[in-house]
């Protein structure tokens, strides 16, 4: 019996001090095998990218920035005359990069434009390019680039590249007067122009893939192109995408346009298949020609804005904005009018095609079957014409309300208040307003 206790006894000993054990062990800190190892002074910088112009002067390579006079500045041209210019596009930074450069005109270009030739050459002066003994050598040795003219909308192509970090690339032009120019040309001014260098990342350094990774790093858009002729307008549209397009003065286009032939139907003063914005900049586009079917032809997806506090007046058939095939075009700022009833301002035709209109007004003859808006019921689905808040139109527009409310709309929130008209500077307007939430 005792025996029996005495065991009991012991168990209970071993089972408290068991429960002790854990008890003080539950509340230390185990130990482990352990090491560190420190990367100290890491950094994250980003790098410099830095392109820089220079122009060889008598003591060498001159940064623009730091010189008053411009590259091309003679002021006494004359058939024969040639001027001979080398230029240094430099990588001042830690970057590879790509460059182009453009010329960028402040007024309109006069007939100089037509008899000044281009030649140009590139490569390392002092090397394999140095500055030619006569004209003789810039025709044989030298590329033509044509005529001023043509140089103007292909500068890109002949004056781009690429630089890794601390590179140079020389540049030759050579600017020559044609020997028939003949009097026409006396004491004529060709028109201030800027020489704008552009650089954008290029696929050099690597990440931890590869180099690909500013493979979509665009060059930044030119600060504008500005026009001064249809002609230059036309040009414009035809070759820029995603630009703005600035008009420097009123441009009409009338039946003594000859200086261009339409190649596609329908015939169109400026036919747009790219995605630019026309900033009328206070200027005005007239169609005043009855052989021309319509002044603006949008087409092939392309995204036309025009802007800018100006008017586009129709003096003659036809329309002045014509919107197809999955295109759009978005005015603000535009006054239109429209002076002859068998017209029409505004449209659309085709899959998917949006013409949107802000603070805009319309003055217009309102003669059916050619409104100020019309929708080709043929034209495909999915068209409309969106008027939208600023909007006024001169008469009382039935078609708003009549009109097929799949094509002719009014932006979401927007009423036309035909029962409110306005007047300003003593015309009468009817307004598409924005309803108050």
């Amino acid at each position: 019996m005792n025996n029996k206790k005495t065991t009991k006894k012991a168990l209970l000993s071993s089972a408290v001090s068991l429960l002790l054990c854990l008890t003080m062990l539950l509340g230390t800190t185990m130990a482990w095998f352990t090491d560190t190892v420190t990367s100290s002074d890491n950094k994250i910088q980003s790098g410099t990218l830095d392109v820089a112009l220079s122009q060889l002067k008598d003591t060498g390579w001159v940064d623009i920035t730091e010189q008053q006079e411009a590259i091309f500045h003679y002021d006494k041209w004359e058939p024969g005359f040639t001027d001979v210019q080398f230029l240094q596009i430099r990588n001042d930074g830690n970057l590879a990069l790509q460059w182009e450069a453009a010329l960028n005109f402040h007024c309109e270009l006069t007939c100089l434009i037509d008899v000044i030739e281009v030649y140009v050459k590139t490569g390392t002066y002092g090397t394999d390019l140095n500055a030619p003994a006569d004209f003789a050598e810039v025709e044989k040795d030298w590329s033509y680039a044509g005529t001023l003219y043509d140089f103007i909308y292909n500068f890109t192509k002949v004056t781009n590249g690429v630089l890794l970090a601390g590179e140079s690339a020389d540049l030759g032009i050579a600017l020559h007067m044609q020997e028939e120019a003949g009097n026409a040309y006396q004491n004529v001014t060709l028109g201030e122009f800027d020489i704008q260098i552009s650089a954008a990342q290029w696929t050099y350094e690597k990440d931890s893939f590869n180099d690909q990774y500013d493979a979509m790093a665009k060059l930044p858009s030119k600060s504008r192109i500005e026009v001064w002729t249809v002609t230059e307008l036309q040009d414009a549209l035809a070759k820029y995408e995603n630009e703005e397009i600035w008009v420097m003065t009123d441009l009409i286009a009338d039946d003594e346009l000859d200086n261009w032939e339409p190649d596609n139907d329908p015939y169109a003063v400026y036919y747009v298949t790219k995605s630019n914005t026309i900033q009328l900049n206070g200027h005005k586009l007239v169609k005043d020609d009855n052989d021309i079917y319509a002044l603006f032809y949008v087409r092939s997806g392309a995204v036309l804005n025009i802007l800018g506090d100006g008017s586009i007046t129709n003096n003659s058939e036809g329309y002045l904005l014509w919107c197809a095939t999955g295109s759009t075009i978005i005015v603000d700022g535009v006054g239109f009018e429209d002076t002859v009833p068998s017209s029409a301002i505004i449209y659309v035709s085709g899959q998917g095609t949006k013409v949107n209109v802000t603070n805009s007004s319309f003055i217009f003859e309102d003669n059916w079957p050619n409104p100020a808006f019309n929708s080709a019921d043929w034209g495909g689905t999915n068209r409309q014409i969106i008027l939208g808040e600023g909007v006024l139109l001169s008469k009382d527009y039935y078609n708003l309300e009549n009109a097929d409310a799949a094509s002719i709309v009014l932006a979401e929130g927007c009423i036309f208040d035909k029962e409110n008209p306005v007047e300003i500077d003593g015309k009468v307007w009817y307004p598409v307003v924005k309803i108050s939430e």
